[in-house]
């Protein structure tokens, strides 16, 4: 009976970790992308004309829930900077993640 007890005990652990694990992975896969984006901005367009630098401003995060899904939202400000080859268009920007979870409109 104990042995069963401390098998059980540790594969729930090992689940509850696992699954820690992975949320946190996904998380930071929205800001890989982002950072991806940022990195083919600076390598498209060497010919083309822009700006010289991209400043990007964090504006805070919030949530909605969309056709009955929750969705983080992530608010962004870019400002476009100086003449270049970075293609650019200032603006504020919103970007949703999808946490695959159900939710109910009021």
């Amino acid at each position: 009976m104990k042995t069963l007890f401390k098998f059980t005990f540790i594969a729930v652990f090992a689940a509850v970790a696992g699954y820690n694990v992975y949320k946190s992975q996904s998380v930071m896969d929205g800001m890989s992308e982002f950072a991806l984006a940022n990195v083919e901005a600076l390598a498209s367009g060497e010919n083309s004309k822009g700006a010289q630098s991209i400043l990007i401003q964090d504006k805070g995060s919030g949530w909605d829930c969309i056709n009955g899904y929750h969705y983080d939202i992530i608010y962004y400000r870019v400002e476009c900077v100086g003449e270049g080859n970075l293609p650019c268009e200032s603006g504020d920007y919103e970007r949703y993640e999808s946490t695959n979870q159900k939710c109910y409109e009021a």
